[in-house]
């Protein structure tokens, strides 16, 4: 068992797709911190009554102050989007490829399979929240005045609750994954779960 969880780390940490997936969340994270950064501006400059012209400008019903802030409006929603495709992707392709088949008969091979998955999605949980907070308080610090970086008690908190729930999530994937076969399903549950959370936001 110790063995396949090593060696399932092993592939994803050597898997091209991890790294380009991270950097396509990071390049996600940047963009949306720089439009929600130029919506606060704008509404900023308009506000203050600096310009009266006619035109289309953006609103924002809250400016983002603190770290914790920061990573919860844009690094754990859209991390967990982008590392959970990969996920889906990653768990079933033993599925694809046949590999199950050699792994899925050996004494206790079945639980594993399923406990090293769950390790994979408990690093990758806790590579993307690392991430949100060291790309969050790089950019707080250089864009945002009056950044606060909060108590470490409650970055602990916050990390620890998104971890878990980023757990939870992955683990639903892997359950589907398991009974389907499919990416199709773990990445519609992926899409499904972002849009309730977005809509009671």
């Amino acid at each position: 068992m110790l063995n396949m969880i090593k060696a399932e780390t092993k592939r994803l940490i050597k898997s091209k797709g991890f790294w380009i997936s991270v950097l396509i969340y990071i390049l996600v994270f940047i963009t949306c911190f720089y439009m929600q950064l130029s919506a606060e501006q704008s509404t900023s400059f308009v506000d203050e009554g600096i310009s009266k012209e006619p035109g289309f400008y953006i609103s924002v019903d809250a400016s983002i102050k603190s770290l914790n802030q920061l990573v919860q409006t844009f690094g754990f929603g859209f991390g967990s989007l982008v590392l959970g495709i990969y996920f889906t992707s990653f768990v079933c392709s033993e599925y694809t490829s046949g590999y199950i088949k050699n792994t899925a008969v050996l004494e206790g091979g079945r639980k594993a399979v399923i406990l090293s998955k769950i390790m994979v999605a408990l690093v990758i949980s806790f590579i993307i929240l690392a991430l949100n907070y060291l790309i969050g308080w790089i950019l707080g610090i250089c864009f945002i005045d009056n950044f606060m970086i909060n108590p470490a008690q409650e970055i602990f908190i916050d990390f620890s609750m998104m971890l878990l729930l980023m757990c939870a999530l992955f683990s639903l994937i892997i359950f589907l994954s398991t009974i389907f076969h499919n990416k199709t399903f773990g990445i519609v549950l992926l899409f499904l779960s972002h849009l309730v959370c977005y809509n009671h936001s």
